[in-house]
Formats: C-alpha cells, structure tokens, sequence
C-alpha cells in the first residue's frame, strides 16, 4: 500500500520533516515513514531520534522499545516530547493504520518532526529490533535470556568470588525492602527497572532475587534486554536466602 512508503530522514534540521513528505502521482500527500533499516541507519548517523509508542497500555507492557514513551493516541493533543531537538519515530500496531492519519495531523498541528515506522511494531519483531520484554515465562526466548543460581549456588559464588565486583538487586517493593533485605543489596522494584538502569553499573555482576522466582526471572529478562551481561537470578525465595547463610539486614531502610 502507498500508506507504508518509506521517507528517509532529512539531512537538515528537524524544521524540514514536513517539507519532505513523499508525494503521490495524483499530487495528494502521503504519509511520513520510514523503515526499521532506515531507523538503524539514522541512529548509526548519530542522529537524535526518540520512539513514542501510541499502542495500548497492555500492548506496551507486553515488549516496546527501550527507554520509549507511552502515550495512548487519544492524550497525544497534550503530549509535549522530551527534546524538542529530537525527531519522534512513531510506534504502532496494525489495527491502528486506520486513524494514523489523525495521529499525524495532530502531531503536525502540535509542530512535532515525526515518522511512522513502516509495518509499525511488527516490522520491529520481524528485523529483530531490540525490544523490552516484560519477561513471559512461556516463552522459549524470554528463558533463553536468564542463567540461574539457587541461594546455596549464590552463596557459595559469594565465597568463591570475594575479589570480583558482585551486587546483590532486590526488585521487591520499597516497603518489603525495608523490612528486611540481604546486606548491602540495591533495591530497585521491578516496575522501575528501566527507569532506573542507568544507575547500574554494567561492569558488575547482578545476582537478582524477588519474592519468588518469576520476580527474579522478570528482573533478569529485562536487565537482559537492556544489555547487561552479568545476570544471574535467584531461584530461591527470601526465606531460603536466609537459610543458605547470606546475610541479611532487618528493620533498615536503604
């Protein structure tokens, strides 16, 4: 379909988007997208491009870009982007092809740069763009991404390993933290995650744990997509921490 013609990024200033718009034979405007490839290639340029996602909450909880924002396409008249220097790449699903048109003029109206990426979020699955997943334990990749360690396992890398840098990260609630927590663990909830990322330091080992296993699996998943190596989840449950002899600290916030 013309709707999913692609449109590289201007060489100029954000300012000219608009005036790059491909046009038809018949003359009539089309609009603005450009291809998951073209999106590698504008990142590789150095250019400053940030992804707002315009599908459902569910949909973007489920995986989405990396450090992108969620706005639902009914609040985009109120959106207002982080850098106003940047072009706004746009992220959707294919039952929405049908009101992008209305997202576009609403961005144009609200002066924002903006391209569609052509074939929308399945594109970026199909060209294995790097996604955030929420950690699904039913899939074969979400588990291919997570190595494991049961309390005793931890405990004993924790004996074998006192020279090398390793942080204990506790994706429990702030609450639940501070009730008790093992010594010297960094607590970041699991909803924050990546919000928070960039207070880890990648060169360090994470040995991550929640209140069950799926909580350090989630953690771990979404470390693993944000590109830290050094992960290893928990297996085991606060209580069997305790047990294997890691130390614990109670009754102090952090």
């Amino acid at each position: 379909k013309p709707l999913f013609k692609n449109a590289s990024l201007p060489s100029s200033t954000p300012s000219s988007v608009d005036n790059t718009e491909p046009t038809s034979a018949a003359g009539e405007k089309e609009l603005p997208f450009i291809s998951v490839q073209d999106i590698w290639l504008a990142l590789g340029q150095g250019k400053n491009l940030q992804f707002l996602d315009i599908r459902s909450q569910e949909a973007f909880e489920k995986s989405h870009i990396p450090y992108s924002e969620h706005v639902p396409e009914e609040k985009l008249s109120t959106y207002i982007p982080k850098e106003k220097d940047a072009y706004t790449i746009i992220v959707f699903s294919l039952d929405q092809a049908e009101t992008i048109q209305k997202v576009h003029e609403t961005l144009k109206q609200s002066n924002i740069p903006h391209f569609f990426i052509t074939g929308g979020i399945l594109a970026l699955e199909k060209e294995h763009y790097p996604l955030l997943s929420f950690g699904d334990p039913d899939s074969f990749s979400d588990r291919s991404k997570v190595t494991y360690f049961t309390a005793v396992e931890a405990k004993k890398y924790m004996d074998e390993n006192t020279h090398t840098r390793f942080v204990f990260l506790d994706v429990r609630s702030t609450q639940e933290f501070a009730f008790a927590h093992v010594k010297d663990a960094k607590n970041i909830p699991l909803q924050a995650i990546e919000d928070q990322s960039s207070s880890l330091d990648r060169s360090t080992m994470f040995l991550v744990y929640g209140n069950t296993m799926l909580d350090a699996f989630q953690a771990a998943v979404r470390l693993s997509d944000l590109n830290f190596a050094l992960v290893r989840a928990i297996s085991d449950p606060p209580p069997d921490i305790e047990k294997a002899g890691i130390p614990i600290e109670k009754g102090a916030s952090r």
